[in-house]
């Protein structure tokens, strides 16, 4: 009888410890599922915003793009302002009289007294060796100067599309 005591005692035992563990593997499977489910959720989350950042990223571009194009066209047509602007000068400047018209006090021309042909080579001398040097000078000035607004406009333009690009999004 003791045998068949303590054979029973093991069924009852082996019957609890397979329900325990039974009980167990549904609390696990649950637990399991349940984080399957959490990760599943996690993947299309993170799935989602990724898309969503790079659509935000593809339109940023888009508009960085568009400002930058329109800057380069600013700096485009203030480029050639300024060529045109230093073309009509020179241009005025060179139909400008040699001689400046006389002060109002001066004499009149009838009242001076002077050799015509002396004044006349000296005057014409004195003409060409200012316009040669003026002319040179011109050229000069009008470089330095076209290279200084040109760089003026391109900083104008950089600085200008800088503010725009770095302007805090709109909701």
């Amino acid at each position: 009888m003791k045998t068949q005591h303590g054979f029973s005692s093991a069924l009852i035992a082996g019957a609890v410890a397979l329900a325990v563990i039974g009980g167990l593997l549904v609390v696990q499977t649950k637990r399991l599922e349940t984080c399957k489910t959490e990760y599943a959720a996690f993947v299309s989350e993170t799935k989602r915003l990724g898309e969503e950042a790079e659509r935000k990223k593809k339109e940023q571009e888009a508009d960085d793009l568009k400002e930058k194009e329109k800057a380069d066209a600013e700096l485009t047509t203030l480029r050639a302002d300024n060529l045109s602007l230093d073309q009509r000068l020179r241009d005025e400047r060179a139909r400008g009289r040699a001689l400046s018209k006389p002060s109002v006090r001066a004499p009149s021309a009838e009242r001076a007294c002077f050799k015509g042909t002396l004044l006349d080579a000296a005057i014409a001398r004195l003409i060409e060796e200012t316009s040669t040097a003026n002319t040179r000078l011109d050229g000069e000035v009008s470089e330095i100067v076209g290279r200084g607004q040109d760089a003026v406009s391109g900083l104008d333009t950089a600085k200008k599309w800088a503010q725009e690009t770095l302007k805090p999004p709109t909701p």
